[in-house]
């Protein structure tokens, strides 16, 4: 979206801040799209369980830690 509304992003910028064009890129559309891509490309390795020592009192069980969205309370 930030690419496809890129000129209405750096105009709103423009009116606002009175940023300049290529620094609303650099600043804004630039970053949040390497931000998007990374996040992409990392999110299978973060969504991975990973395993925990589940501690001597509890040999031989094993243990591990599996990450989950957050769940808001409305």
């Amino acid at each position: 979206m930030a690419a496809e509304m890129e000129d209405e992003i750096c105009a709103a910028l423009r009116a606002d801040l009175a940023k300049p064009h290529t620094e609303s890129y650099v600043h804004e559309i630039a970053l949040v799209t390497s931000s998007c891509k990374f996040a992409l490309k990392n999110l299978k390795i973060w969504m991975e369980p990973k395993k925990v020592s589940a501690g001597l009192l509890r040999f031989p069980s094993t243990a591990r830690i599996t990450p989950e969205p957050l769940k808001s309370e409305a």
